[in-house]
């Protein structure tokens, strides 16, 4: 495979130790991932990395909703896709 048909996954995940102080049990970020889709650097798009954002973050909500995680209020998990680009 040449260098240019190469995919890389980053994944930013942390769990939080103090929820509800921390608005979530599981954070996951995707802010290098949109960062390469809006730089051109790569070939996936936005609206590409919100897409795989959104559906990892549903099976994984799937998967806490199996433990009992405590407090129970608030969501256990948070997708967060911010811009690192000025202006955005």
């Amino acid at each position: 495979q040449s260098q240019s048909n190469r995919f890389a996954l980053h994944l930013d995940i942390h769990g939080c130790r103090d929820p509800p102080g921390t608005p979530s049990h599981l954070t996951l970020g995707f802010a290098a991932m949109r960062q390469q889709a809006e730089s051109g650097s790569h070939t996936l798009s936005l609206a590409q990395v919100e897409t795989f954002a959104n559906a990892l973050g549903s099976e994984l909500q799937k998967v806490l909703e199996t433990l009992s995680l405590r407090p129970k209020e608030g969501p256990l998990v948070r997708v967060l896709i911010p811009s690192l680009l000025p202006g955005n």
